[in-house]
């Protein structure tokens, strides 16, 4: 990754804020959450879905009570100081039939 991006989760197991980086000397979960939201954002900016779409990323957490995959929406991206900044909202589990 060029630039950093900074990502906050609204809601699920990785609500709270995180960086994506080259770097993995930060908290694996949050962190690998963030990466995945990266990829999916500019994936999808380049590749944009049809109108009205929404844009999910699938998240894994590996460990604990709350293993599995879980689904974030992207609702906002925009470049701040140089740097990318995602908000992504929880959807659950499963991915959200519909997909809006």
């Amino acid at each position: 990754m060029s630039t950093p991006t900074i990502v906050r989760f609204k809601g699920g197991p990785l609500s709270g804020q995180a960086e994506a980086s080259d770097e993995h000397d930060y908290d694996p979960v949050r962190g690998s959450g963030a990466i995945m939201a990266d990829m999916a954002y500019r994936d999808y900016s380049a590749h944009p879905p049809a109108p009205g779409t929404a844009w999910w990323v699938m998240c894994r957490v590996h460990d604990g009570r709350l293993a599995g995959p879980h689904f974030y929406k992207i609702v906002a991206g925009e470049t701040k100081a140089g740097r990318l900044e995602l908000l992504c909202e929880y959807g659950g589990t499963e991915y959200p039939a519909g997909n809006n």
